[in-house]
C-alpha cells in the first residue's frame, strides 16, 4: 500500500532534474521490478512512528526510510547516491497534505552483488512530518 509519505518521497525524487537526468523515471516504492534497467532507486518505510502526548496524540510523525541506489558501475552508483542525498538530506516542504519538517541522513552503506554485478548504496533517513 502506497502512503502519503511514499507519494511525497516519490514526488521529491522524481521532481529533481539532476536525479532524473541520471535515472529517468526509475524510482520505485517498495519493490524493484524484475529486469529493470539500471541505474534505479527503490525506497520503503522501515518504521512509521506515531508520537503520543499526555491526553492526546501529537501530529509530528517520524518515518524511517530506506533508499537503495543500484547501478552497473561504482561511479554511476556514487553519482546517483549524491543526487538522492542532495534531495533528501535536510529535506523540507509540503507535498499534498504532508508537511516535511526535516529529514536526516542517518547512515549510508555500499554493497556489491558479485552474481549480478550490481553496485548498491543503501541510505537510511529519519523523516519528520505532519
Amino acid at each position: 500500500m502506497i502512503t502519503e509519505i511514499d507519494e511525497a518521497v516519490y514526488s521529491a525524487l522524481s521532481g529533481n532534474a539532476t536525479l532524473t537526468g541520471l535515472i529517468s523515471t526509475r524510482i520505485y516504492p517498495l519493490v524493484l521490478p524484475q529486469e529493470v534497467t539500471l541505474p534505479a532507486v527503490t525506497f520503503f518505510r522501515v518504521t512509521n512512528l506515531h508520537n503520543h502526548g499526555m491526553g492526546g496524540d501529537i501530529s509530528l510523525m517520524e518515518t524511517r526510510l530506506q533508499v537503495s541506489i543500484l547501478a552497473a558501475s561504482v561511479s554511476l552508483m556514487r553519482a546517483v547516491t549524491d543526487a538522492v542525498r542532495a534531495v533528501l538530506s535536510r529535506w523540507k516542504g509540503t507535498y499534498g497534505s504532508v508537511i516535511i519538517q526535516d529529514s536526516l541522513l542517518n547512515n549510508e552503506m555500499d554493497d556489491f552483488e558479485p552474481e549480478t554485478e550490481v553496485y548498491q548504496c543503501i541510505q537510511d533517513y529519519m523523516i519528520f512530518h505532519t
